[in-house]
Order: C-alpha cells, then structure tokens, then sequence
C-alpha cells in the first residue's frame, strides 16, 4: 500500500503533537497528548510516550475495554506525567492549549497548557526532541506547575529499571491500590534512572530538585486478553515535591510552584548518548529554565520560558519564549534556533528578529483558508511555521496578499491569529521544507 504521510505535525482537531526527528520514515516518535476530555479518554491531559529505534519506551498502558483494571490504566499516576495532591486530574472541561510549536535546524519543540486540575493556576508542559544523528535522539522535558500541596512527576519505561544513581531506596510503611513494593530515597540532583527494553536504553535525568523519589511496581498489562492480560510490572518512579518541603522552592507557602526539568535518553549501546546534563536557570517566579547538554562532540543549550521574556545563562540570551544553540567541541556555534523572540545571544553571533510574532485579524475561514481582515505585512515570509488559532495551531502552507492556507486540515473559526515568528542558523535555502 501507499505509505503515509507520516511528519512532524500537531493534530489540530485531537490536540496531538507528534516530533519526528527529521526523519519522517524512521523509528523515532515522540507525542504530547494535549486531546480533551471525553467518554473514552484517560486522565493523561499532557501525558508523553516516546518511541525509539522502533521500541516503545515511555508508554501509555492502553484501554483494556470494560476489564475492571482500566481504574488504573486510565488513571492520571499511570501515565507519564505530573500528578497533583494524589489526585486524578479533576478539571470538568479538560482542555488543552496550544502555546508554541516550532521546526528548527536538528530541534523541534511544543509546548501546550490545560486546564486539568481545579486547584492549579498552571499546568504546563514544554517539550524539545533534538537529533544526534540517525536514530539518535534525546529530550528534553520541562513541566510547570502551580498550584496544591504535593506535585508528582510520574514516569516508566517498558522494560526494566536496571539502575539508580541514588543512594538504594528503602521500604516505606505506604499501600497503594496498585502499587506495589513501594520504596523511598531523598535523592540529591540531578539523579538518573535508566530502563533497560529489548535491547534499547533509557535514562531519565532528573535535573531540578525533589524532596523525595518513589519507586514502585506499577501494572503491565495493556490488554484484557492474551499474553498482555498478566504482563509482569514495570517500574515507575514519582518524583516527589510538597509545599512545606525546603526543596519546594515556594517559601513554606500553601501554594507550591514546581519547575520539573529531566533530560530522557533512548541508546542501543551500554551507555548514554548523554555524557552530562546541567540545569543553568530554573527560576519559578519567571519560568525560566536554562538546560545545557553534554554530548561527545559538541554542547547543546536549550532555553525556555513560559511565554516571551528574557532569561541569560553561561552560554546565550534569549529574549523571546524559546531558543537553542548547539557548539562543537571548539565552542563554534553549528545550530542554533529562535522562536517567538527578538534575539538570541551567543559570544560570536546572534539571531535577531524584528518582532517576536505577528497577530492577524481574520474575516473568514473557508476549508483550509484563514481570509484576513488585512493584507499581509509585506516581507513577511511564514511558510512552515505554525500559527496559533483559538486554542490550537496549524502549519503554514501557503499565503496570498490577504489570506493563509494551512496544511491537510481544516481551518477553525476564529476571529484572529496569532504567528511565532523564527530565525535559524543556518539559514535555510530557498528549497529547504519543515520536513
């Protein structure tokens, strides 16, 4: 059969990001599941699942139908993601928003919110996939949250946790419904977790700071049938954060305001891609996050904030919401990307735009048109970036003097929409797509 069209794309009408890695027909998929809540859907608003080298390896258990087991398996903890006061995510209209999405030279990047638990002011997730080459890749994972006295952020991997970088957790006197054989360590950061999975590695590095990290043995089976129906566990880690606990960051208040910053690593070999990974900036009261990553032949920096505004670090200055650089062992900048700022700053180079987005009135949509109330600015070249629309976004197509053709899907009705603009170097040539 024909093969599919298969990109890096953000599913407008699902709310589903999916980062390919430049490589369209490889074994690399890493999603973002922003969907909202329905009849059928799990309580994993901003939950992740990562594929590489054609496995799976940050997983999503499944829907095991009727079996009374999917209590777990569509419950919040079971999914890679933040949970807050032990509780499923509560919010009644549990929708996502898109916030950023971005292509850049060997990076992609999404980043959405949602309105997942009542008690939270923010709930927020901003995640980076960057290319080593090949199947290579790496992630990086930045969850903000706001909000309830006791953040978890929960993650497993298919397969098992064959090493620790903490001290050996110990017993605690604590039962779980589903969780068993639950044991506890204060660990010190960063601290590494590493899965092993038909053949494949994955490490976790856990860079901010937590009180406390929880390893148990979380359900594995995925099917109310077949060889899935008693599937041994797999090992889960919570990494645990309290509103009174000194490393909450939040002054003893009730409030607690949580920055989770981890570096996830799939490898076919013994050892990490990864030889170090350093959190910069993790300040709460801006959001800023500054991560650096240490590869054999070169160190990537990855700056974000939660939206536009200016955080500086050993290595660059973004002003704007996200940027990236990557410098070979020399220190000579290679790549670098800025979306929706005005500058990113290094030691012998910059990147600079004029504006950090541009907003558009719209006077109709009609299939895949956006028709604006105005002609375009001129010079204005957008063609495969991403606008922003209500609460989703699109990938530019094409444009004309006063409207926008978005890709494959259609336009949503709105009144105006908004476009993070972005600069590379490289510069692209003229015949260089997004994918």
């Amino acid at each position: 059969g024909a093969a599919l069209p298969l990109h890096t794309e953000w599913f407008p009408g699902w709310h589903v990001a999916v980062l390919r890695a430049g490589r369209p027909e490889g074994d690399t998929a890493f999603y973002l599941n922003g969907y909202e809540r329905h009849g059928h859907r799990h309580a994993d608003t901003l939950g992740i699942i990562y594929y590489a080298y054609g496995k799976e390896l940050a997983s999503d258990r499944g829907y095991i139908w009727d079996d009374p087991r999917n209590a777990w398996t569509s419950c919040t903890m079971a999914h890679n993601i933040v949970v807050v006061d032990g509780s499923n995510q509560n919010a009644r209209d549990r929708r996502s928003r898109l916030e950023l999405f971005g292509i850049g030279p060997g990076v992609e990047v999404v980043q959405a919110s949602a309105s997942a638990y009542s008690q939270c002011s923010q709930y927020r997730r901003t995640c980076v996939l960057v290319q080593l080459g090949g199947d290579a890749t790496y992630a990086v994972d930045i969850f903000r949250v706001t909000g309830g006295k006791q953040h978890q952020y929960c993650f497993h991997s298919n397969g098992n946790l064959v090493g620790l970088s903490t001290e050996p957790p110990q017993p605690i006197d604590r039962q779980h419904r589903w969780l068993k054989n639950l044991r506890a360590v204060r660990p010190r950061s960063p601290f590494r977790a590493t899965w092993q999975h038909q053949g494949v590695r994955m490490d976790l590095w856990m860079l901010s700071d937590v009180e406390r990290l929880i390893v148990a043995d979380a359900p594995g089976w995925r099917s109310d049938s077949g060889k899935e129906l008693h599937a041994p566990p797999v090992q889960q880690i919570l990494a645990e954060r309290n509103s009174k606990s000194p490393a909450g960051g939040d002054g003893g208040q009730d409030t607690l305001v949580s920055q989770f910053v981890a570096v996830l690593t799939p490898s076919t070999r013994n050892r990490s891609p990864v030889l170090a990974a350093r959190l910069l900036v993790n300040d709460a009261r801006t959001g800023a996050v500054a991560v650096q990553v240490t590869l054999p032949d070169r160190v990537d920096t990855i700056l974000s904030l939660p939206k536009s505004g200016k955080v500086s670090c050993s290595a660059a200055t973004l002003e704007g919401q996200f940027g990236f650089l990557s410098a070979d062992a020399n220190g000579t900048v290679r790549k670098a990307y800025l979306l929706n700022g005005t500058g990113l700053h290094w030691e012998a180079g910059s990147l600079r735009l004029p504006t950090a987005s541009v907003s558009l009135r719209v006077s109709s949509v009609a299939g895949r048109t956006f028709h604006l109330a105005e002609p375009l600015p001129p010079k204005l070249e957008i063609d495969g970036l991403y606008l922003l629309a209500a609460d989703t976004g699109y990938e530019v197509e094409s444009t004309s003097r006063d409207s926008i053709i978005v890709r494959d899907y259609p336009a949503i009705s709105c009144r105006e929409i908004r476009i993070p603009l972005a600069a590379r170097f490289p510069a692209p040539s003229r015949t260089d797509r997004s994918e």
